[in-house]
């Protein structure tokens, strides 16, 4: 029996030794492939640097629109939120569902994040709900991409409905009565001190505050990313390729050149809609940065979210073409 207990920890320490090294292959890999992404495009800016400062300018003007369309927002769910009298995700998580699905990035995040410091739900419930939640705006989608694919019927209503079918579908997983705990202290054994809503002003001048700090970190990530994916056109990618890495990179853009792409860039354009973006990745980090939730499973989701639009994008584009 010793002989056998010790055969089975030497094969679990081997094991476990092996996922250590495989993980941190994997890490130097992703490490390798982010230092080039920033590098290039440096190399870039000093061989162009009309072009940088092009770049940087259009994501400043870029700036403007985001202000004006988001900041209003952030200050109102997040008012909302704190007034709320509730401390039950029963009502809290639909509240964060429909402001993320008609707000906009990063509204969504912002009120899972807020009803989790709350104790309105556990930190694992969070981490799902933040995906679920943070969507991007109809305003966007209708306006914007939509209007880019006009031989697609109704390119828009089936964009914003891709995106909602694949958000729902984990929203409703996560929802799952069966799940669910009434919380007076704890959420999914973790404690959370539960406080009286404060007073009207106080939430307010509460609000606007972050606000305006959230808001500064969103305009800042805009001209990074604007700049960044300028310059990566600078360095002769072309194509369906520059489509996706400019796509995967910032929303925006890559919706723009996704336009030129017909029905492959209908289908890159739902994927690029559900997955956000690393520009929007950046902006949750930002968002949830004061609190212990992880940005790994987000990133995971999210992904995944985005390859499930794709397949969907591609379908529709079949049947009604």
């Amino acid at each position: 029996m010793n002989i056998m207990n010790k055969t089975i920890s030497d094969s679990h320490k081997k094991y476990m030794r092996n996922s250590r090294t495989v993980t941190q292959k994997n890490s130097a890999v992703l490490r390798a492939f982010a230092s080039a992404i920033f590098f290039l495009p440096c190399i870039a800016a000093i061989l162009f640097p009309k072009t940088a400062a092009e770049c940087a300018n259009e994501g400043i003007k870029l700036c403007g629109t985001v202000v004006s369309a988001l900041f209003p927002f952030m200050v109102l769910s997040t008012v909302l939120i704190s007034l709320g009298s509730e401390n039950n995700r029963a009502s809290g998580a639909p509240k964060a569902f429909l402001l993320g699905s008609i707000c906009g990035f990063p509204i969504g995040g912002i009120c899972v994040k807020e009803l989790y410091k709350k104790g309105c739900f556990g930190k694992k419930e969070a981490e799902m709900l933040i995906p679920a939640c943070n969507l991007c705006g109809p305003a966007f989608i209708f306006g914007v991409a939509g209007q880019a694919f006009p031989d697609i019927p109704s390119a828009g209503a089936a964009l914003y409905a891709i995106q909602l079918i694949c958000a729902g579908i984990l929203f409703c997983f996560t929802y799952r009565k069966k799940h669910f705990k009434a919380v007076s202290g704890f959420t999914g054994g973790e404690k959370h001190e539960i406080k009286e809503p404060p007073g009207i002003s106080a939430a307010f001048s509460a609000a606007v505050k972050e606000a305006a700090v959230n808001i500064l970190y969103i305009c800042g990530f805009v001209v990074f990313f604007s700049f960044l994916t300028g310059m990566l056109g600078s360095l002769g990618l072309k194509g369906i390729l520059k489509t996706f890495i400019c796509g995967l990179l910032e929303m925006t853009c890559g919706v723009k050149h996704a336009s030129l792409s017909g029905t492959a860039g209908f289908v890159l354009t739902a994927l690029f809609i559900s997955f956000g973006g690393v520009s929007v990745i950046c902006q949750t980090v930002s968002v949830i940065s004061d609190t212990d939730l992880s940005i790994k499973k987000y990133i995971a989701v999210k992904a995944a979210m985005g390859i499930t639009s794709a397949i969907i994008a591609a379908c529709y584009a079949v049947i009604c073409l």
